[in-house]
């Protein structure tokens, strides 16, 4: 999955996958709010990254909104690339690359679900 972020911190480019994924219309990416791709503390990082506001390191930790309404960790690559901003790669976290077992993952998806379905704070 790869999107591009401009040097305002503005979605310009999702790939096909992505896209599909989604539900995104290539027609309407510049419309796109960058927080229906990703969590807003992710969102809100990717958008420092862009601005120059914050150095990008190697790779950074972001949640990614799914078509179901649950957040979904992913580690994101974040490339300088020209005229299109930066170039944001990611790669979800399975449990083989977390190094974790299923029972662990399990119990942070069920944690992140709730959190995810809650219309109140706690």
């Amino acid at each position: 999955m790869i999107d591009w972020i401009d040097r305002d911190g503005q979605l310009s480019g999702v790939d096909a996958f992505e896209a599909r994924e989604l539900g995104i219309e290539a027609k309407d990416i510049t419309d796109v709010a960058l927080e229906r791709i990703y969590s807003s503390s992710s969102a809100a990082t990717l958008r420092a990254i862009a601005r120059g506001e914050q150095p990008t390191g190697s790779a950074i930790p972001v949640w990614v909104n799914s078509s179901s309404y649950s957040e979904i960790p992913m580690l994101a690559t974040v490339i300088p690339d020209g005229v299109r901003g930066a170039a944001v790669v990611k790669q979800v976290l399975t449990p083989t690359v977390l190094g974790i077992g299923p029972e662990l993952l399990e119990r942070v998806e069920i944690l992140s679900q709730m959190i995810g379905a809650a219309t109140e704070a706690c």
